[in-house]
């Protein structure tokens, strides 16, 4: 309030200076109250914006994650059929290691007693069937193809042959192929 008084103007002008004066101080308090009412509401907007676009970004992050993922799983899985396909690759190689030392053994044994029938393949063993003239051959038979890298070879069935033509045995051997994470002999 100012201690001055202007008596040059009339008391209803001065009254209503004094009345515009307040109301203009009362505006400037009452905006100065609203802004800072609304100080925390603006801040509280700004963050909660801010925390949109770190989720609109995370969000973003998770999908190409997620995308990621979905193809690592692809490739894991191929990977997986991958080895699988190899596995089989190696186990057929092994096979044919396998069915050729036991066709050199046959060869070095080709003793003129000696006739093969049948070379048959199992899973873990294979199956010689022939006929001989005499017991030695077959045992000759045995000691070539453990010659050739193929120990254990037995026998499953023996029999006797009494025909016109000749005499001998019928036989089956049975020989052990390697196992399958063994290696093979040169």
């Amino acid at each position: 309030m100012n201690s001055v008084i202007d008596f040059a103007h009339p008391p209803a002008l001065r009254r209503r200076r004094r009345e515009q004066r307040f109301h203009g101080w009362l505006c400037a308090a009452a905006l100065l109250g609203v802004l800072l009412a609304m100080a925390p509401g603006l801040r509280i907007h700004l963050h909660q914006g801010r925390l949109a676009a770190a989720n609109a970004l995370l969000l973003q992050e998770a999908q190409a994650l997620a995308s990621a993922t979905r193809q690592a799983a692809e490739l894991q899985t191929r990977i997986s059929a991958l080895q699988q396909r190899l596995a089989q690759q190696q186990q057929l190689a092994r096979r044919r290691t396998q069915a050729g030392l036991l066709l050199r053994g046959v060869a070095r044994a080709s003793l003129p007693l000696v006739h093969l029938e049948r070379l048959t393949l199992q899973k873990d063993h294979a199956e010689l069937r022939g006929r001989a003239g005499s017991m030695a051959a077959i045992q000759e038979l045995q000691g070539a193809l453990a010659a050739a890298g193929l120990e254990g070879a037995h026998l499953l069935d023996l029999r006797t042959q009494a025909s016109a033509a000749a005499e001998g045995y019928s036989w089956s051997l049975s020989i052990p192929l390697l196992a399958a994470g063994a290696a093979s002999p040169p």
